[in-house]
């Protein structure tokens, strides 16, 4: 059968996400399944799954891509159209015949440890927000009301029944991708990483997401060995909103790590930026961008989705008109990037009144607890 193009996605046939809880899915946007690491087999021959792949191979666009065709129609580089081109291999054969040892890009959160608290993140991909949200109730009420909190449910990583699966499965692998958490202060991540022979190495691109807070040189020594390294860090806003937006950061440390990085001026790594384009750091996009071209880093746009009231439609209606007035002419490094956002924002032109209220409500549970307070650092004016 050919696959149409419009829809077809290599991940259901390639590739093998395990998120923070332990559950198995095609990649990071698809979250529902319940299959853990050592399910592989039965989440492989899953009706979940054979359904998925019947529907991206008929030009069906399965609701449970949601993330990939709203960021598609935004014309921006989906999940999808990424590992469309990343990922080599016999397609044809594995489409007729998919195979568990011809899987190539597995995507490891290989649990929620974290020294961060960004104020759109959650519990499950921050253990300093599970502690924060264990110790101010109220918090816990926004993040979750039914979850039941306990760091132990996150610590599954560690175990040595994992690393035995490392063994099993990492030595096929030609891409990994490495989330959060944070992976450069996961203790148990350079034993991940050596479960991939040496001359698999040479063959593997290895991606990871960090917010860049720590330098782990023995990582950083490690990627000389692989074909290619993605560096990602995550940066929201500049200066005082990043501060603010990613909690317990500091601007400064931010900027000598990515000097430190830009100076080891290593072949095969390729530095960027992952942004959340988001209502609490819209107003610093332009001095991003400008930071950004600067070091020559290429920002990926990331929508939010939760909270929902973090969503742009919570800004005012001139914000975004001044945005798109300031922009119109920008001709820099990061031209795709404005672009996106751009039409993000046209597509988003009204403000929602409820959404406005909530956002604030949302900020000022999170100042009481914090001791900050965000009319001090964002524009109050863009949420009147």
């Amino acid at each position: 059968m050919i696959p149409d193009k419009n829809t077809f996605c290599v991940m259901p046939w390639f590739g093998l996400t395990l998120d923070s809880r332990n559950r198995l899915s095609p990649c990071c946007n698809i979250n529902k399944w319940e299959y853990t690491y050592n399910q592989v087999e039965e989440y492989w021959a899953s009706d979940e799954l054979k359904n998925l792949r019947e529907d991206l191979l008929k030009g069906v666009r399965n609701d449970i891509c949601n993330k990939c065709w709203i960021k598609e129609d935004h014309g921006g580089q989906s999940q999808r159209l990424i590992s469309n081109y990343a990922v080599k291999g016999k397609i044809r054969k594995q489409i007729n015949n998919p195979k568990i040892e011809d899987i190539q890009y597995f995507d490891l959160t290989t649990g929620n440890l974290c020294n961060l608290r960004c104020l759109m993140c959650k519990p499950s991909l921050s253990s300093q927000i599970l502690a924060e949200a264990i110790q101010h109730p109220y918090l816990k009420e926004m993040h979750s009301p039914t979850e039941h909190y306990e760091q132990i449910k996150f610590d599954w990583g560690k175990s040595i029944d994992f690393m035995k699966w490392c063994d099993t499965y990492l030595s096929q692998a030609t891409i990994i991708n490495l989330s959060g958490g944070e992976p450069l202060i996961i203790p148990w991540l350079p034993q991940i990483l050596s479960k991939i022979p040496a001359q698999q190495k040479k063959k593997c691109v290895l991606q990871m997401t960090t917010n860049l807070t720590k330098i782990n040189d023995i990582i950083f020594d490690s990627f000389k060995d692989f074909k290619k390294v993605w560096l990602n860090v995550s940066l929201d806003g500049t200066e005082k909103t990043f501060e603010y937006v990613r909690n317990k950061h500091d601007w400064n440390t931010l900027v000598k790590n990515i000097k430190y990085i830009e100076a080891k001026n290593s072949p095969n790594v390729q530095f960027g930026v992952n942004h959340v384009v988001q209502a609490i750091s819209y107003h610093s996009i332009l001095d991003l961008v400008d930071f950004c071209d600067n070091h020559k880093m290429l920002i990926n746009p990331i929508t939010i989705d939760r909270p929902s009231s973090f969503h742009i439609s919570s800004l005012s209606l001139d914000s975004k008109k001044t945005f798109l007035a300031t922009t119109k002419n920008y001709k820099g490094f990061n031209q795709n990037f404005i672009n996106f956002v751009r039409e993000h924002t046209k597509a988003n032109l009204a403000q929602d009144p409820i959404l406005v209220q909530e956002c604030i409500n949302y900020l000022e549970k999170f100042d009481r607890a914090r001791h900050t307070d965000w009319r001090k650092v964002l524009p109050v004016e863009n949420f009147a």
